[in-house]
């Protein structure tokens, strides 16, 4: 018998490699996934929010922009800019610290959705499933919300954090659960906010219906702390709600002149309907013919869609026929990623069962029909119903009419002949590549710590080559922080990376040389339907369409601002249509408005106004800014 001090050493040893293979295997998985998924810091979005950070690290910067100005006080966005400006501060560039922020929030959301498909499935296989269905399904739901995006915003950070509350929930963890609904509301109030109360049902279930009601307090207590650490700065600074506009008055511009598209329902389009809800019934059937989960979950999980269906009928109601402005402030339609992360649950647990039991068709089917854009989530529906019609005839199927033999034999279809299981992948990978062309290497990238389990002996001769892969990938992405390439993907089978985003049109060109020639306390008059130039050349605008404060007082001067360019706003106001008017307008007109804000520069077209008043600053292309005298 060996001592003592060389069995401690041994088990030491043997920990060290296991955490050691852990790190390499997440690391390759982390990598790997996200250089399939892709990254893009080249959005509208990061155009209108960085500004903000800019100028809260820079105080000269943007004086003259009310909008740039209003960010700078005390609204639901406070946290999330000053998590960005903490690490800029320190010597690193905004878009490097926000890239490395999406490496956390990506590795966080990879990590949760394993987390809680293992979970309910009691299955590794399940937590991969659910990570590749979370990921891959990267399209908008109804309300152009997605689960999980390519863009570092405050949303994608929020749902980090967000993702593991729904974990700890699942776990019956109440507490951390909702503390991390309450951090996740710190950077992005509604990505908190909205899962806290889907999962409600579950809380009170949980804890109160089973006299645990120190559990249900303390969750509570916790979440609503976190809250008012949001709301209660606000309400102290003035920026939650005014009597400078009613609930009429309110609605209609921030929901049906501002984003239409994010909270009025009747606007949506039929098919996004279509696709939720066929998800959504897909799901509930999935719920149904899951033998693994228990009760209680089931029971959770049809919870969180049926109160989503009262919010969004909420979001109907006191919106578009008696307006709250609460409500609109809410967009309920954001619920709807998170009804769409129940239905991959569900699914990925069923997908995990039917995998289990070698009927690989089935299995992979499940994986394979909620990319098929189109008719997919119809097709997904009909199979789930099958299941279950399939299961509840059972095996015996003699006496019942013979069009209902072959879904008793798709439920208990079996393979175990290898040349069978290698087609049926074959195919799966074939409809991966024709319907979203990156998502194979995801898959292979988010399966390959199962290789570990089921394939032991390539795991173990496949490791050096995974561990120089991984490496050859951070040097990769190392390369794009670096600059040296920008824009392109690994392989024709990965997203592209666009870490910073240098000036790429002319439009974008002229901002950055208009940066470098005019005063920092310069105010431009732009189109309003511009998203770049404040961006780029790091100075004030007048009034831009997407930039939408915060306040009421604020909204009344974007409101008044706008109706001087484009005349009365109303839900026909689009993009197309402010460009036109504001190019129709006259030299004069244009001139005389610029003026009425402090403006002392003018952007627009050749063609559009040729014959302004004043000295031509800087010409890329047909646009020009011109400085009024």
């Amino acid at each position: 018998m060996p001592p003592k001090h060389l069995d401690r050493h041994s088990d030491q040893s043997a920990l060290f490699q296991s955490v050691r293979g852990l790190l390499w295997s997440g690391s390759f998985v982390l990598f790997s996934s996200v250089a399939a998924y892709g990254y893009n810091f080249v959005r509208s979005n990061i155009f209108n929010q960085m500004p903000a950070i800019a100028a809260l690290a820079d105080r000269s910067l943007f004086t003259q922009d009310f909008y740039i100005q209003e960010m700078l006080g005390f609204t639901a966005r406070s946290y999330y800019y000053h998590l960005i400006l903490m690490f800029h501060q320190m010597g690193v560039s905004l878009p490097v610290v926000a890239f490395g922020l999406f490496l956390l929030a990506f590795g966080s959301m990879v990590g949760g959705l394993w987390a809680i498909g293992a979970h309910l499935g009691k299955s590794p296989v399940a937590g991969m499933m659910l990570a590749f269905l979370g990921l891959a399904t990267i399209d908008g739901t109804v309300g152009s919300t997605g689960i999980f995006r390519t863009e570092p915003v405050a949303a994608v950070y929020a749902m980090g954090l967000a993702i593991w509350g729904i974990y700890f929930c699942c776990a019956r963890r109440w507490r951390l659960g909702y503390l991390m609904f309450g951090l996740a509301g710190l950077l992005q109030f509604l990505v908190g906010f909205l899962p806290a109360c889907l999962w409600g049902v579950g809380l009170l279930a949980g804890t109160v219906f089973r006299g645990r009601i120190g559990q249900f307090v303390s969750a509570s207590v916790i979440f609503c702390l976190l809250v008012g650490i949001v709301y209660v700065p606000m309400v102290m600074a003035g920026n939650t709600s005014s009597d400078a506009l009613s609930n009429a008055e309110f609605v209609k511009l921030y929901a049906y002149v501002r984003h239409p598209h994010h909270i009025v329902m009747s606007s949506f389009s039929v098919d996004d309907w279509r696709d939720f809800f066929g998800y959504a019934g897909a799901g509930l059937v999935s719920l149904r013919l899951s033998d693994r989960l228990s009760f209680a979950q089931k029971r959770d999980l049809t919870a969180t869609v049926v109160v989503a269906g009262v919010l969004l009928l909420m979001g109907y109601v006191f919106v578009e026929h008696v307006p709250v402005a609460l409500i609109a402030k809410l967009q309920l339609a954001r619920v709807t990623p998170f009804v769409m992360l129940t239905v991959w649950m569900a699914v990925s647990v069923l997908a995990c069962e039917y995998h289990e039991r070698q009927n690989y068709p089935v299995s992979l089917l499940l994986l394979a029909l909620p990319l098929v854009h189109g008719y997919g989530v119809i097709a997904l529906l009909l199979l789930t119903l099958a299941l279950w019609l399939a299961k509840r005839m059972g095996k015996a199927y003699d006496g019942q009419p013979a069009y209902l033999k072959p879904f008793v034999q798709l439920n208990t279809l079996k393979m175990t002949a290898r040349r069978s299981v290698i087609v049926a992948y074959v195919a799966f990978f074939i409809v991966l590549l024709i319907c979203w062309p990156h998502s194979p290497i995801l898959f292979l990238s988010l399966a390959y710590p199962l290789t570990q389990q089921y394939f032991p002996v390539f795991y173990r001769r496949s490791r050096p080559y995974f561990k120089l892969a991984t490496v050859g990938i951070v040097f990769y992405l190392g390369l794009h922080l670096a600059g040296v390439v920008d824009n392109v993907g690994l392989t024709p089978l990965h997203k592209k990376i666009t870490v910073y985003a240098p000036p790429r049109d002319a439009l974008e060109q002229l901002a950055t040389d208009f940066g470098q020639v005019s005063p920092v306390d310069a105010l431009v008059m732009v189109p309003p339907t511009d998203s770049v130039f404040r961006f780029h050349s790091n100075r004030s605008v007048v009034v831009t369409f997407k930039s939408f404060p915060f306040t009421d007082q604020g909204i009344l001067t974007w409101e008044a601002r706008l109706e001087d360019i484009l005349g009365p706003l109303n839900a026909q106001t689009r993009a197309s249509s402010m460009q036109k008017t504001y190019g129709l307008l006259s030299s004069k007109e244009l001139v005389d408005i610029a003026q009425r804000y402090g403006a002392g520069y003018v952007l627009t077209q050749q063609k559009w106004h040729p014959d302004i008043a004043g000295r031509m600053v800087l010409q890329r292309d047909d646009w020009v800014v011109w400085q009024l005298p």
